[in-house]
């Protein structure tokens, strides 16, 4: 019998001729009591298809913008946190354009001119969040787009990371998982 994971994201790898084990998995998004009223795994061919639920409140938010809303590039490499972070920013009418990779950013960028790019750091492609960075910093077209950095790195490799500005110049750092009202302002400091 195939794993399946519990609502409280723990893995039960319960079956016959085996003995019961749960496995912790790291979330993606924390939860938050006004945004994600839970989470459901379930088992799909050879993989793990994570659907989310989430509360109305998320869906029917009422924004106090105007209607030409910001465009908003989310490059990582990982689909369940592009498809958790558009659901976010396409809750505050954000225009959301995505990229899975450093040369796709990158081409978008161009063609799409968004306001701000939300960037992972760690990409299993050639161009990584960082070179992306740098490209930008370079690049005349590019290094007045606002960049807030995306990362599940921690301890001193992420402060490391953080510290150096003149390296990758972003407005914002932000850590894997992401708290979505935090995330949303972070956006709108970053936005000005």
């Amino acid at each position: 019998m195939p794993p399946s994971t519990t609502p409280d994201g723990t893995t039960d790898r319960s079956g016959p001729g085996s003995s019961t084990k749960r496995q912790r998995r790291k979330p993606l998004l924390k939860q938050a009591s006004n945004w994600v009223s839970s989470y459901e795994f379930r088992v799909r061919g050879n993989g793990l298809a994570r659907l989310l639920y989430v509360n109305s409140k998320l869906q029917t938010r009422n924004s106090k913008r105007s209607e030409t809303m910001a465009k908003i590039l989310v490059v990582d490499d990982d689909p369940d946190f592009v498809n958790l972070t558009r659901t976010i920013l396409q809750s505050r009418d954000y225009e959301v354009v995505t990229a899975a990779n450093g040369e796709q950013a990158l081409a978008a960028m161009r063609k799409e001119k968004p306001d701000l790019v939300l960037l992972d750091i760690m990409m299993s492609y050639i161009l990584d969040g960082l070179d992306v960075g740098r490209e930008m910093a370079e690049d005349a077209e590019l290094k007045d787009i606002p960049v807030i950095m995306v990362t599940s790195l921690t301890g001193a490799r992420a402060q490391a990371e953080q510290l150096s500005d003149e390296y990758v110049p972003v407005e914002d750092w932000i850590h894997k998982p992401i708290d979505p009202d935090e995330l949303l302002e972070r956006i709108e400091a970053a936005l000005g």
